[in-house]
């Protein structure tokens, strides 16, 4: 390995260490993911079945149900949608 490849990857160990530790990183690229128990999780923390979430966000009913069965994920948009919930659910239930 070149000097120059070893250095990026240092810094990347770096930034994943930082972020890890919930610093922000500048410059840092974040995915945020939901696995389907976190969906189905944040689902029933809400106190709403399948249909009730899909009429609430705008959701088809069979996107939720494959999200949770793990038969599909959500997509980036989706994911954006799913982390602005999980971190201010009143705010998102206002929005919608």
């Amino acid at each position: 390995m070149d000097e120059k490849t070893f250095n990026d990857l240092m810094v990347s160990v770096d930034q994943a260490a930082r972020i890890e530790n919930g610093e922000h990183v500048e410059g840092a690229r974040l995915t945020i993911y939901f696995d389907k128990t976190e969906i189905q999780k944040m689902r029933v923390g809400l106190n709403m079945t399948q249909r009730e979430f899909s009429a609430r966000f705008g959701i088809p009913l069979q996107t939720i149900q494959d999200w949770e069965q793990g038969s599909s994920i959500p997509d980036r948009g989706a994911m954006a949608f799913l982390n602005v919930l999980s971190k201010n659910p009143d705010a998102t239930l206002q929005a919608f």
